[in-house]
């Protein structure tokens, strides 16, 4: 019987997060649904939630979650550029290219609606901790 891993982004893409090996943490699907969980609970962002939802298993909540994320950009757009970039197509009707979404980030790290560097590096730190510990 094989052991079914994931590829956990210790910073999430959607905060910023680089798909560098010094980034990535393998793990099972539970301790990979727990990093999102915790994520959630420390910073309240609902694509930590629907990640959550989605790898324990509740696709009906996580699908709620999705819907209110929807809502959450048709009324004030304040989703990560990532989150944006994949809800562009099926469910807001426009594209946005990778232009587009690096003009958008940089305007929302100018007016402080994105992670700073140093709140992506103490992110980065406490996920690496949390990994550290559960590897014991």
């Amino acid at each position: 019987m094989s052991l079914c891993v994931h590829r956990h982004h210790i910073v999430p893409k959607h905060m910023g997060g680089a798909d560098d090996p010094t980034n990535i943490a393998v793990l099972t699907i539970p301790e990979h649904a727990a990093a999102h969980r915790l994520l959630w609970e420390k910073y309240g962002l609902l694509e930590d939630k629907i990640a959550w939802l989605m790898l324990s298993g509740k696709t009906d909540e996580g699908e709620l979650v999705r819907r209110e994320l929807v809502r959450e950009y048709m009324t004030n757009r304040t989703v990560s550029a990532a989150t944006r970039m994949k809800m562009s197509v099926s469910h807001l009707g426009e594209k946005w290219t990778a232009d587009r979404v690096e003009k958008r980030t940089a305007s929302r790290k100018q007016s402080g609606h994105f992670p700073t560097t140093e709140t992506r590096q103490k992110i980065a730190n406490g996920m690496r901790e949390y990994h550290k510990r559960r590897k014991v």
